[in-house]
């Protein structure tokens, strides 16, 4: 397999955020850049699209269902704030 390194945006949101990713990317890095928030992944362009679920949660916000998820990163945005990033499992992982 030949990789390549896409960087993919994580909205800031309460809500689920669903990114489609060539299926078993691997991660690399979640950080911001500027102002905005994302994952970095070494993805196979040939491999089939696979919608990845992740969730966004700030410092001391209420966190259900973390049995469901695995934590990515802690990114600190240079405005102060501090993100916690997940990922859902899924029957695959």
């Amino acid at each position: 397999m030949i990789g390549h390194v896409f960087k993919y945006e994580i909205p800031l949101t309460d809500a689920l955020i669903e990114i489609e990713m060539p299926d078993n990317c691997a991660i690399c890095d979640v950080n911001h850049q500027g102002d905005g928030l994302f994952i970095w992944a070494l993805v196979d362009i040939h491999a089939p699209l696979f919608t990845n679920k992740f969730k966004v949660f700030g410092t001391g916000h209420k966190i259900e269902d973390v049995e469901g998820m695995y934590f990515l990163k802690t990114v600190h945005m240079p405005n102060g704030l501090v993100w916690h990033v997940f990922a859902l499992r899924t029957a695959n992982d």
